[in-house]
């Protein structure tokens, strides 16, 4: 239970589940896509990202596919959600729930790279799932952008989140190198 004076400070109004689950439904083609990418730029402890894996992993679910096809699906359900929170607490609480969710989808699997698939999914949602102020250092926030190519990786890019003034004392970001959906750093 969060405290009103916390709540005060930090802004913070958690959407009840039946609230989420109800705008979610006004959108259901774009929630349950994975090619569509989601930011929420105040996700708390994650209630919209949470609810919008579990309608995409439902999706996986619906459709048959092979085993390889299943990975790469788990990997770009995950890869395309972004949140953004103020407080590290929320953020390590968002994290945990998404992973939660991804780990019990496995559970009922008998995938045989569930446990590469959860790693792969965990180094992700830790990129994608960041401390940041989305109003007042947006050019400070950044995410990797995972695309997926050819024969199971995916290229990773670093983006800003607003992009920042480029003076003479900004400094570029690494190149990163590509990732195979079942093994990433």
């Amino acid at each position: 239970m969060r405290s009103s004076e916390r709540a005060q400070d930090l802004g913070e109004v958690f959407t009840p589940h039946s609230v989420v689950s109800s705008m979610l439904d006004m959108i259901p083609n774009a929630v349950a896509n994975s090619a569509f990418k989601v930011l929420e730029p105040a996700c708390g402890d994650g209630n919209f990202l949470v609810e919008i894996l579990g309608r995409r992993l439902e999706e996986i679910d619906a459709n048959f596919m092979s085993e390889s096809q299943f990975g790469l699906s788990v990997i770009k359900c995950v890869s395309g959600l972004y949140g953004v929170d103020i407080d590290e607490t929320n953020v390590s609480d968002c994290r945990e729930r998404l992973q939660d969710c991804l780990s019990n989808f496995l559970a009922t699997k008998t995938h045989p790279q569930s446990e590469a698939l959860l790693q792969s999914a965990q180094a992700i949602i830790r990129t994608n799932v960041v401390v940041g102020d989305t109003i007042n250092s947006p050019t400070e926030i950044v995410l990797i952008e995972y695309t997926p190519g050819e024969d199971g990786f995916f290229t990773r890019t670093h983006f800003f989140l607003e992009e920042p003034e480029r003076d003479l004392f900004f400094v570029e970001l690494p190149t990163l190198e590509p990732m195979h959906f079942l093994r990433v750093e």
